[in-house]
């Protein structure tokens, strides 16, 4: 053989090689997206003498909740787009149709997606991007993967390689399966030696420094093993002008409502004695705890320790998120109620919250000498009350159609709850620092007519509606709301 041709034969030799290398390189990648010969008809897969992909070829290694994914989603107005969520868990809708809750990206608020209006699923596990866009094998993969509501997430563990067989070790004897996620501790195990229970505590502060004031307080004792005992929950009051501001949008306190209410001092007696004894129970208990030793060892006569409890925040997880994963409801437009939250938080702490440690001491009273017996004010009596009362003077009301698209804005409102009314009712929220003039929306969105901020003062000069949160809650899309607008004549007309 010649020089020459010695070149030449190398020369095909790795042509082929790279080829072959080429070709090998193609399959896998053709492996990945499989998902794509699902939506082609049966005839033409069977012709390509392909076979009929299924979840174990096309997704052989299945996620696990909460799972973080790119959807291709077709909302009931029919306009589709391309959206970034995180599954937390699903729910059946009845006719076999499943709903997933999910959050998407830059939106706190909580949605509801249908599986059926998914046309193209991405998500990453290990590293590894995987691809669907059958629809069957979207359900599947989403129904196998995402738990019910309420269950827990099933962990799910890479396959083993298909490797040739092999004659069995004798003295060997492993497992591919992952080890089973730690569950929560038994309830009763979580208290010390001689607790009587858990006091599930939450409150709303003007504020979060040290020098703020507690606004409301809930107190839900339960047994040892879960059963309420008691609940116990009152407004406080201040002692001075409630700030506006982040605070007061989410625990929407104004100071009508705590005009009656007791103070802190006239109500310390009583929560201390239902503390003592029981393990306190908060998320983000350091807070909550702070601000009740700071304002308990201002009152004379009370000596008491309040041991240390139980914690169930972990890292900056909110209450909200906490119970979505949990499966507890806990509606944004009620959260940041002390009585809603607590109720929520017991209900988590039922359902098993698996960081949690016994708790090293429960609440200790050593000395209460402070008077006590005063009348509770709960904020749902309240709020009741103050529904039932005549109207500020100036105010006359007005029906507004809540017609599908409508613009509104808030005040002393939080963002969580305009954006679930406006997610409820069909409406458009707009974020604004004061009401629009140009562009002026169709109404204001408040929780009481007798803020004087600076919105509720340019709604009141631009006679622009005011809805109230309680007047709207309960309704349903494209009906009829009770408005309020401002105007000077009828307060004249009243003062003659």
């Amino acid at each position: 053989m010649t020089g020459s041709n010695a070149v030449m034969l190398t020369l095909a030799l790795a042509f082929g090689l790279l080829a072959s290398f080429g070709i090998l390189r193609g399959l896998r990648a053709a492996r990945r997206r499989a998902s794509v010969h699902a939506d082609l008809p049966a005839a033409v897969v069977a012709s390509a003498t392909l076979p009929a992909p299924t979840l174990a070829t096309v997704a052989p290694v299945l996620p696990s909740a909460p799972l973080k994914a790119t959807v291709h989603y077709t909302d009931a107005k029919g306009q589709s787009s391309v959206r970034e969520v995180v599954i937390h868990s699903r729910k059946l809708q009845g006719e076999g149709r499943h709903a997933l809750n999910v959050r998407e990206s830059g939106n706190p608020t909580p949605k509801i997606y249908l599986i059926e209006r998914i046309s193209r699923l991405d998500y990453t596990v290990e590293g590894e991007l995987w691809s669907l866009t059958s629809a069957g094998l979207i359900r599947e993969l989403l129904v196998s993967a995402i738990p019910l509501k309420g269950e827990r997430p099933p962990r799910h563990a890479r396959p083993a390689p298909q490797t040739e067989p092999q004659e069995p070790e004798e003295t060997v004897e492993t497992s591919l399966a992952p080890a089973p996620l730690a569950g929560p501790a038994p309830l009763a195990s979580l208290l010390p030696s001689g607790a009587r229970g858990f006091a599930v505590i939450d409150l709303e502060t003007t504020g979060f420094g040290a020098d703020h004031r507690i606004l409301e307080i809930a107190v839900l004792r339960l047994e040892p093993d879960g059963l309420l005992k008691d609940v116990w929950d009152t407004l406080v009051h201040p002692g001075m002008a409630i700030p506006g501001g982040k605070a007061q949008e989410k625990h929407r306190i104004h100071d009508r409502m705590v005009t009656n209410a007791p103070s802190f001092s006239a109500v310390a007696a009583d929560l201390a004695a239902r503390l003592d004894g029981h393990v306190l129970v908060a998320h983000n208990l350091p807070f909550d705890q702070g601000f009740l030793e700071r304002r308990l060892a201002a009152v004379a006569g009370i000596r008491i320790n309040l041991g240390r409890g139980l914690n169930t925040m972990q890292g900056r997880e909110s209450l909200e998120s906490l119970c979505q994963r949990l499966g507890v409801d806990l509606p944004p437009e009620q959260a940041h109620s002390a009585l809603v939250d607590a109720r929520a938080l017991a209900q988590a702490l039922l359902e098993g919250i698996n960081h949690l440690k016994p708790a090293e001491a429960a609440v200790a009273v050593e000395r209460n000498g402070a008077t006590g017996g005063c009348e509770l004010q709960p904020r749902s009596a309240v709020q009741t009350e103050l529904q039932t009362t005549e109207v500020p003077e100036g105010w006359k009301s007005l029906p507004v159609p809540l017609v599908a698209g409508t613009e509104f804005i808030k005040t002393d409102v939080s963002d969580a709850v305009a954006d679930a009314l406006a997610q409820h009712l069909g409406l458009v929220y707009r974020k604004a620092q004061k009401v629009p003039v140009r562009r002026k929306p169709t109404f204001l969105l408040a929780d009481d007519l007798a803020s004087n901020n600076t919105k509720m003062r340019e709604a009141k000069q631009l006679q622009l509606p005011v809805l109230l949160v309680c007047d709207i809650k309960d309704l349903a899309a494209g009906s009829e709301a009770m408005g309020w607008v401002y105007d000077p004549g009828e307060e004249l007309s009243a003062m003659d």
